[in-house]
């Protein structure tokens, strides 16, 4: 088969080899983790566990270690895999678009397909979980074998050890029982190091799994959360078991209580740390996630590192099973960081304090030409350190030619919000600063001639992102791989919600071409007000938003107004210039800069990061060498208390390390070049303008139609929307194609309802309904 003009073999040879590359990256890290308990794997690297010591200089003579064998093999067989799987992905990202033969490309469909397929009971999956494909129950098989292998391993081994004690007639410390106790205690701890190597793996961002495996950030979110659970069952066991076993001892406090003296452990240490790890857990719990977002954000921050400094100081090795999964956060950090000295300001925003919705918009810099689905929002005036999660709902070129604006829609949910709100509500400038972590290159709506948008509230906000982009694709000319057909489905509690839709895509949904269908509804019963004598007569006249609807904030808002024409104005002001202040002292604010300059920065700062946690683990390593040196010279025994504080000392060298390199030599610099190097960028000290524009220039609410520029506009209907008959008639807009894809954004209810059906509809017919979820919660 021959391949089209512009696409040769050789880079589909290339796209190929690099692909097996990072699979055979995969394969070592996957291999080591399973591996190396075995007799087998030690006889197998016997020279390399010889001979990769790395000797403590001012204590050669000593032979003391720096680093021993399991410490750079570790890393050799842990960090490398990741860092170079990472840097091979950020290659094959800038490689162009590879051709595949025809057939290759059904092949991968129908894996696709096979992966998506819902598992029963359907009900009770969405309803635990968020539903359980196949590829989740793979995921979810792979991590509990994981386990059950360690388990079973260590288990026969500590069976083996008792019986031949016995067959040789060596008495136990205790009876069989309660040394068992011990040893299956002492194997739930041991099997925290496959849970902790896999379970920060989804939590980047710029994570090169989320490229690689084209996942979306909720399903990695996801399986943190349930690689959360299970480490959180395995670390239980291994703390209550000791409990058990100390009592049935007795000796239970003399061990609770000891602080690294009986042993190299420190078992107060590890209570500590599972105290973290266990307010960590508990707020993590969903319905306390969702209703005390503020007391789940700060445990989750304070709780961690209270968890890995204790954990450190219990075990100090701890840093081994921590770091792989960290190494990848902890660039996504110092970029994050390297945003605080980037201050912003809000240029436009609207609030409706009835539907406590706020459409804001935001200035990005024109180097900020990666595509950006999601932007996490630090405002100084709430909060100086929570950064909150915000779709983007559409991004259009700047007027002056110079950047982009960004939209954004954010309702009234938790303090934080409630506000926002309250700060945009007053026409004073608002400080912001903006992280932009770079999204998939590849646009999820691509490869689909039939899609099916389905929202709920203010969830839609991705979906309507996806709309606009799809918009202004036709109207650029690229219409090659557009859907044929867009059918948007969006219900709101309270009507007013539905006024974020902008006109532009009002406009196209009523334009005739039969492209994009735009179904509204009103699940709220006597929300919608009685129609209008304009709209019964079908009036084109224009009518203003004030002469359409009633915002209840005009007249806070004119009293505002009066008290900055007063005297006193200045006053007002200084607070919000208080504001601009950064982390760098610059007084004043620019449009949104990427977090990285590219993706050979973004490579840069990943390979630093690896770095600086190795120069970490040597400056430790240096700690543990004199410590060495000094009780060999003195021919004195180490003391146990010296490995909690060998714990300690690496818990602070490898994180100061890990951040700092990567944040100095390459987020630093690249941010103060920005703020002298793009002066034409600042943004003036004004108050956001009261009239957003393109994207953010909602619709008007007339009775119960929904209208631009006084125009004939769409009627919304009363009750909550048809989802199976959608489907369907989905389905049959596809013709020959035989997938759908439907997007879904909106509360958990719905998304379940969108699972269930699709999944009972698969299988059923010749298309197949891919569904994908927008909208998640951290």
């Amino acid at each position: 088969m021959v391949a089209p003009s512009g696409r040769s073999l050789a880079a589909t040879a290339t796209h190929a080899g690099l692909k097996l590359f990072i699979a055979g990256c995969a394969g070592l890290f996957s291999y080591f983790v399973i591996a190396w308990l075995t007799s087998r794997f030690y006889d197998t690297f016997a020279k390399v566990y010889a001979g990769w010591a790395i000797i403590y200089p001012y204590g050669a003579e000593y032979k003391a270690p720096l680093l021993d064998s399991y410490d750079t093999f570790t890393v050799a067989m842990t960090w490398l895999p990741l860092l170079a799987a990472g840097l091979a992905t950020l290659v094959l990202k800038n490689l162009p678009r590879d051709w595949v033969p025809r057939a290759w490309s059904r092949l991968r469909s129908r894996v696709r397909h096979v992966l998506s397929w819902q598992a029963p009971p359907r009900c009770f999956w969405t309803w635990w979980c968020g539903g359980m494909d196949v590829q989740d129950a793979l995921v979810l098989a792979f991590v509990l074998a994981l386990n059950a292998y360690y388990f079973a391993y260590y288990l026969q081994a500590y069976t083996n050890r008792v019986d031949a004690m016995l067959a040789a007639g060596i008495a136990l410390p205790q009876s069989r029982s309660v040394y068992m106790t011990g040893r299956v205690a002492l194997t739930f701890g041991i099997m925290m190091w496959p849970n902790l190597w896999l379970l920060f793996l989804p939590i980047p961002q710029s994570s090169f799994l989320q490229q690689l495996t084209g996942l979306d950030y909720s399903r990695m979110i996801r399986y943190h959360r349930w690689l959360g659970h299970i480490t959180m069952v395995v670390l239980s066991l291994h703390g209550w078991l000791y409990y058990l076993y100390w009592a049935m001892a007795h000796e239970f406090w003399v061990e609770f209580s000891n602080w690294g003296t009986l042993s190299a452990i420190n078992n107060l240490a590890g209570t500590l740390a599972y105290l973290f790890a266990l307010v960590l857990w508990t707020t993590s719990i969903g319905w306390i996630r969702r209703r005390f977002f503020e007391v789940f954000y700060r445990c989750h921050v304070v709780c961690f590192i209270g968890f890995l400094l204790f954990a450190c100081m219990h075990y100090y090795w701890s840093w081994s099973y921590f770091l792989p999964g960290l190494l990848l956060y902890a660039a996504d950090l110092a970029l994050r960081s390297g945003q605080l000295s980037n201050t912003t300001l809000v240029t436009a925003s609207s609030v409706d304090e009835q539907a406590g919705v706020a459409t804001l918009q935001l200035r990005a810099s024109k180097s900020l030409g990666c595509p950006v689905r999601e932007l996490f929002l630090l405002v100084p005036a709430i909060s100086r350190w929570q950064w909150h999660p915000i779709s983007v709902a559409g991004a259009q070129p700047d007027a002056s030619g110079s950047g982009s604006v960004l939209t954004l829609h954010i309702k009234r949910y938790g303090r934080w919000t409630a506000e926002l709100l309250r700060l945009l509500k007053h026409p004073r400038p608002l400080a912001l600063r903006v992280s932009a972590p770079e999204a998939p290159s590849e646009v999820e709506w691509r490869g689909y001639q039939t899609l099916l948008l389905i929202g709920g509230g203010i969830g839609v906000t991705p979906l309507l992102r996806m709309l606009r982009e799809i918009i202004a694709y036709r109207n650029s000319g690229k219409v090659e791989e557009l859907p044929a057909h867009v059918h948007l489905i969006w219900a709101c509690r309270d009507p007013r919600e539905l006024c974020i839709l902008d006109a532009d895509t009002l406009a196209a949904a009523l334009s005739g071409t039969g492209w994009l269908t735009i179904d509204l509804y009103c699940t709220a019963a006597n929300a919608l007000p009685a129609a209008s004598k304009m709209e019964q007569e079908g009036s084109g006249k224009q009518h203003s938003p004030r002469d359409l609807t009633v915002k209840l904030e005009d007249s806070e808002t004119a009293s505002t107004d009066s008290q900055l024409a007063a005297p006193g104005a200045a006053k007002e002001l200084k607070p919000a210039r208080a504001l601009l202040s950064s982390p760098m002292f610059h007084s004043f604010a620019t449009a949104i800069q990427p977090q990285a300059l590219g993706d050979v920065h973004l490579a840069v700062v990943l390979l630093l990061t690896f770095l600086g946690a190795w120069f970490g683990t040597v400056l430790g390593g240096a700690y543990v060498g004199e410590t060495y040196t000094f009780y060999l010279s003195s021919s004195i025994p180490i003391p146990n208390t010296a490995y909690w504080k060998w714990g300690l000392v690496w818990f602070f060298t490898q994180t100061i390390m890990a951040l700092a390199m990567p944040y100095v030599l390459a987020v630093l610099p690249v941010q103060a070049y920005r703020y002298w190097a793009q002066s034409a960028e600042l943004l003036p000290l004004a108050p956001p303008s009261t009239s957003c524009q393109g994207h953010g220039a909602g619709c008007q609410l007339v009775g119960s139609s929904l209208v631009a520029n006084g125009e004939a506009g769409l009627i919304i209907s009363t009750g909550r929307p048809a989802l199976r008959d959608a489907m369907v008639s989905a389905g049959k807009a596809a013709g020959t194609a035989s997938e759908v894809g439907i997007f879904v954004g909106g509360p958990d209810a719905m998304t379940r309802a969108v699972q269930l059906e699709a999944a009972a509809l698969n299988g059923a017919g010749p298309v197949h309904f891919a569904v994908h979820i927008t909208a998640h919660a951290l």
